[in-house]
């Protein structure tokens, strides 16, 4: 079976529900790996945290959150007029949301909470986005130098960047339930 995920609870939950991975507290059950396969008109019609939540419930576990003050890079959308459409840039039928090389990130059809979750898992820091808007745009930026990422994002993509020190939240799983199933959500 061709899996749309393999991998650890964890890593399922940081890449479906958007949450950086350094906002991911590890253990014993978020360590356990998993295969998920979901139908391809699932995926089209199916908002990725609905998704996870639906795992979530059938392995018998709750997402739990503490909040915590650390630094972050809160992205925010300024000019919306210059985010750009998904069909900006086309990409091949089945290729990855994203390609990342030495020093920048193409993102294709992601929204700008996954583009910051990708930024947060590819720089070491945390970047947060706490907007409302869940539209999927495509992007081309220059990672490697924080000015330089800061700069484009505002002038390119209208999104300020700041940094601060804030209250996120830190995340945990509560298993009600231990299940070891075979997932094949239709």
């Amino acid at each position: 079976m061709n899996y749309n995920f393999v991998g650890t609870i964890a890593s399922f939950v940081s890449l479906y529900k958007f949450i950086p991975n350094n906002l991911m507290d590890e253990n014993d059950y978020s360590i356990q790996k998993i295969g998920v396969y979901f139908p391809p008109s699932l995926l089209k019609n199916t908002s990725k945290p609905i998704l996870a939540d639906s795992v979530l419930q059938i392995l018998g576990a709750n997402l739990i959150s503490k909040e915590i003050v650390m630094k972050l890079h809160e992205l925010r959308i300024l000019k919306q007029s210059l985010l750009w459409s998904p069909d900006q840039i086309v990409w091949e039928e089945g290729t990855s949301s994203f390609l990342i090389g030495d020093v920048s990130i193409e993102a294709n059809d992601v929204s700008i909470a996954e583009l910051a979750s990708q930024l947060s898992h590819i720089k070491h820091e945390l970047f947060i986005y706490r907007g409302d808007n869940n539209d999927d745009y495509t992007f081309n930026l220059v990672y490697i130098d924080h000015t330089i990422m800061k700069d484009e994002m505002l002038n390119t993509f209208g999104i300020q960047l700041e940094t601060k020190i804030g209250k996120v939240s830190r995340y945990n799983f509560e298993v009600i339930e231990y299940k070891q199933s075979t997932l094949d959500i239709e």
